[in-house]
């Protein structure tokens, strides 16, 4: 926590949540969802997908690119295989029903493949891999969107950030959860550094001309992680998410030169306990951890971590002292709830 920020109790960051996205047409029930959502990204220590996107999903719906009365509905099933049109409700409420859908072909079938279209921003995607996760079956799911970030040896914005997440089961309280974008650095987290005006590091963004910056306010332009590896999976994910679904996303907007705010997705749920009993497999992954955290440990190496591990300890302590909000993003807040 910084200076500048204020403490904030989780139970009233979800009353703002509810009063900013009723005020502009959500139901109550999508409402609690959504912010239950965002809160949970600022309670593990994730700001750029909290609830300071509040205001970015206000101004989607006010512009038309989000749907707050959207009902997402399946429009294939064939149990192993499920596709939902999301009629551009937000990410959440698409996402949450992706993940039950997962779930329940995955029962049936030991593993089901969702495709989710024509969504919007999915928030934080680890939330949906940690849903599946805690009902005992391995999780995953990643995301295409509107270009933000340059594809290796490009000058432009190109393709999505397109984050990944992974969720495994383990004993205890957490479970694995890695959750990843494409690019060396999350775009919320360049915006969450423009809030604060703090430098990024080399390396992670470029500036409308195409030139590399440390300068949040002037980044505009991604890069990807790894290079060709980070662009080669944002391309992956555009072909599997949005030209699966019919609802291609890059294209358009590479040849339109402009494109509305707008994502698809794709969750996986595998039932591992119809591969061997869940609590052994369970334990097996625990004990993995354990030894990977054993260790001899680098130089200045204070803890070896899993990953999902600092996260939930960031929940926890967060859950008893309050979530670090800027005066200046919770002003604005509180000036939209009606």
């Amino acid at each position: 926590m910084t200076q500048d920020q204020n403490l904030i109790s989780a139970q009233e960051l979800q009353v703002i949540a509810e009063k900013v996205l009723t005020n502009v047409g959500f139901g109550i029930d999508d409402a609690r969802l959504i912010g239950q959502v965002l809160v949970w990204a600022d309670l593990r220590g994730h700001e750029s997908h909290g609830v300071a996107r509040l205001l970015r999903y206000r101004e989607f719906v006010l512009r038309g690119d989000m749907n707050p009365q959207a009902k997402p509905h399946v429009t294939l099933d064939l149990g192993a295989l499920i596709q939902i049109d999301s009629e551009r409700a937000s990410g959440p409420v698409a996402m949450k029903i992706g993940v039950e859908n997962a779930l329940r072909g995955a029962r049936k079938c030991g593993a089901a493949w969702v495709l989710v279209g024509q969504t919007t921003h999915t928030g934080p995607i680890g939330y949906y891999v940690d849903m599946i996760a805690r009902e005992g079956m391995i999780g995953m799911a990643f995301a295409a969107g509107t270009p933000l970030m340059a594809y290796h040896g490009t000058a432009g914005a190109t393709l999505s950030t397109s984050p990944f997440a992974i969720g495994v089961p383990m004993q205890g309280e957490a479970p694995f959860v890695l959750d990843m974008a494409t690019s060396n650095a999350a775009h919320g987290k360049i915006r969450v550094a423009e809030r604060h005006g703090r430098a990024i590091p080399e390396g992670w963004a470029l500036t409308a001309q195409g030139e590399p910056t440390t300068n949040a306010a002037e980044a505009k332009i991604m890069m990807p992680l790894g290079g060709p590896k980070g662009s080669g999976l944002a391309l992956a994910f555009e072909m599997i998410c949005s030209i699966g679904t019919s609802v291609p996303i890059l294209q358009n907007a590479l040849t339109q030169k402009s494109s509305p705010h707008i994502q698809n997705a794709a969750i996986c749920a595998i039932d591992v306990g119809q591969l061997r009993p869940i609590d052994g497999y369970k334990t097996s992954i625990s004990e993995l951890g354990a030894l990977i955290k054993a260790q001899p440990r680098a130089k200045d190496v204070e803890d070896l971590l899993i990953p999902g591990e600092r996260a939930h300890r960031t929940w926890v302590e967060r859950m008893e002292s309050g979530v670090p909000i800027s005066p200046k993003i919770l002003a604005q807040l509180k000036a939209v709830m009606g």
